[in-house]
């Protein structure tokens, strides 16, 4: 867990800020390879991710509790870090990325999406319990 904690940490970011709740201890969403002292790490099967079940609250999904790495030592300043990713990501990206998605999505579940990202974005220290640390 020391090589693997800080990127689970900041997957469990990630999935938090994108309302997936499916990675709570769920094994079989990760794909890793331990080698040479390095371990990589891949995330698959989002597909309950954007507040999956409830369209109408972009905070009705909690924090993702991810595979247990809060609090594992070297863990905070991966959450730090990931956070600060995240709220420094230029929003003309992250609208350019759903928009290009029109051939499937409608106009509706683009807005939809983008309204889930943006208020889990503007409140994801709340959601992850950081306000006043």
């Amino acid at each position: 867990m020391v090589l693997a904690g800080p990127r689970l940490e900041a997957l469990r970011v990630f999935w938090t800020w994108i309302g997936d709740n499916d990675h709570n201890g769920h094994g079989q969403n990760l794909l890793y390879k331990i080698e040479s002292g390095d371990c990589q790490i891949m995330a698959i099967d989002h597909s309950f991710s954007l507040c999956h079940g409830n369209q109408n609250d972009p905070l009705a999904v909690g924090a993702c509790m991810g595979y247990g790495t809060a609090a594992l030592p070297g863990c905070a300043a991966a959450t730090r870090l990931t956070v600060t990713l995240i709220l420094s990501l230029e929003w003309g990206i992250v609208e350019n990325i759903v928009r290009r998605l029109n051939v499937i999505l409608t106009d509706e579940e683009q807005d939809r999406i983008l309204e889930i990202l943006k208020v889990r974005r503007q409140q994801l220290t709340a959601i992850l319990g950081l306000n006043g640390a």
